[in-house]
């Protein structure tokens, strides 16, 4: 429901979604989701997306070894991801899930996301699985724009 109306009524328009960190895990599940509603449903209802410092990938929770500094984060992250799995004993069945991991997203499904933009620090532990979503946006054509603050961690920028 948007504004006590449903999601399917033509004047429900977001003009944006957005979450940061774990937060940015729903915003891509929801475009996901109306995707599969309804091709049309996420650029319809969503002009754009806003993915911050995202946590939407499984590159960190899936390494075998992480420098010291990384090994709380990806203690956390397998936490944190266990919350969203159907099986929280087993992540592995779902390592190729994009609603468990929407990086994991085919080129077909984005194609269908509003226009989106992303945003990651220099030294940000989910870096690298933003930069994985990059060139998939860019060839699904909902690509609009990355920052990417210098000397920067998780969250600041």
């Amino acid at each position: 429901m948007l504004r006590g109306r449903s999601t399917h009524h033509a004047a429900a328009v977001v003009k944006c979604i957005g979450g940061d960190s774990g937060g940015a895990w729903p915003c891509a599940g929801a475009c996901l989701l109306l995707g599969r509603e309804d091709p049309a449903l996420p650029k319809q209802l969503i002009r754009t997306c806003n993915l911050m410092y995202p946590m939407i990938g499984n590159a960190l929770v899936e390494k075998a070894e992480v420098p010291p500094h990384l090994l709380f984060a990806q203690k956390m992250n397998r936490e944190i991801f266990r919350q969203f799995a159907t099986d929280p004993n087993d992540l592995d069945a779902q390592k190729d899930d994009c609603l468990m991991y929407p990086n994991k997203a085919s080129i077909e499904e984005l194609k269908l996301w509003p226009g989106t933009i992303l945003q990651t620090g220099e030294f940000d532990f989910l870096r690298e699985e933003t930069m994985v979503m990059i060139p998939k946006l860019k060839e699904a054509g909902v690509f609009l724009d990355h920052a990417d603050y210098a000397e920067c961690a998780h969250g600041e920028g």
